[in-house]
C-alpha cells in the first residue's frame, strides 16, 4: 500500500533471496535502495544474491558501499574478503579479513568463528605461495595473533 515502505521491499527480497530466486531478489533490493540508498540490510543481502549468480564486481561494490558507509560493521569486510578469496587474490583479502575479525572479536560476535575459517583458508594458500611473511606482517598489524604453524587465531 505503501510504495516507499522499504521493510515490505527488503523482506520480498529476502524471501526471493531465501527461495534461490537471486535475480527477483536483486530487483526488490534495487527497489529498496531507490528509497533508501544507505540501507545496510539491502546492501548486505544484495551482495549475497550477486555472489549467488557469481556477479562478483557488484557483489563487491555493494560490500564496499557497506564498509564506507557503515565502518564498524564487519560484514561488509568479511565479504569483500570472502569475495577475493573466491577470485583467488589472497593477498588483497588479508586487510579485510583481519578487519572484519578484530571488529567480530571486539564486538563479541559468534561470527568471529567464520573470520577465523576465512583466515585460515588464506593462510593455507599464501603458504603454497611462499607469501606466510606477508601474512604475518599484516596480522601484526591488525594486532591479531596466530599460530606460527596453521595460522589460527589465538
Amino acid at each position: 500500500m505503501d510504495p516507499k515502505f522499504v521493510y515490505a521491499y527488503d523482506n520480498l527480497a529476502l524471501a526471493y533471496r531465501s527461495s534461490g530466486k537471486y535475480k527477483k531478489s536483486i530487483k526488490y533490493y534495487d527497489k529498496s535502495l531507490d528509497i533508501y540508498p544507505e540501507g545496510s540490510f539491502a546492501l548486505q543481502n544484495q551482495a549475497v544474491a550477486f555472489t549467488y549468480l557469481k556477479d562478483f564486481r557488484y557483489a563487491l561494490e555493494n560490500y564496499e558501499k557497506l564498509v564506507t558507509l557503515y565502518p564498524e560493521n564487519p560484514e561488509g569486510y568479511y565479504g569483500i574478503a570472502k569475495i577475493y578469496v573466491i577470485n583467488e587474490d589472497y593477498e588483497d583479502a588479508l586487510d579485510y579479513v583481519f578487519c572484519c575479525h578484530k571488529l567480530y572479536s571486539m564486538q563479541k560476535s559468534d561470527y568471529a568463528k567464520d573470520s577465523e575459517k576465512l583466515i585460515s583458508t588464506i593462510f593455507d594458500k599464501l603458504k603454497e605461495q611462499n607469501k606466510l611473511d606477508l601474512f604475518y606482517q599484516k596480522a601484526k598489524e591488525y594486532g591479531i595473533k596466530t599460530d606460527s604453524s596453521t595460522g589460527a587465531v589465538n
